[in-house]
């Protein structure tokens, strides 16, 4: 059963190699719930693939993929309980450039 969410954006910001956005996101879904639709849309986007991060947090995910240039990038997905109400969650995903390719 999909679920929708209710989605406010908190920050935005970064530039031509960075970035952070944060989000917080109220709804019925538990947070790794909305974590595997987050990874379910990477996989299907741009070719991203799962990274090995060694660590069995189910509340943070990494991804990487290269892109037309060759360029590595490296996306770090996380959810947490926001502060308030125990239906919002504080969502960020970082993405940056990495020194060499992915894989």
């Amino acid at each position: 059963m999909v679920r929708s969410f209710d989605v406010e954006i908190q920050t935005y910001e970064g530039g031509t190699d960075r970035w952070e956005n944060r989000w917080i996101v109220a709804g019925e879904a538990q947070a790794t719930e909305m974590l595997e639709r987050i990874r379910g849309a990477l996989r299907s986007r741009n070719q991203w693939s799962p990274l090995d991060s060694g660590s069995s947090d189910r509340s943070r995910g990494e991804w990487g993929f290269n892109d037309e240039a060759g360029a590595g990038w490296k996306a770090e997905v996380s959810i947490e309980l926001a502060p308030g109400p125990a239906d919002k969650f504080q969502l960020t995903l970082r993405v940056s450039r990495m020194r060499s390719g992915v894989g």
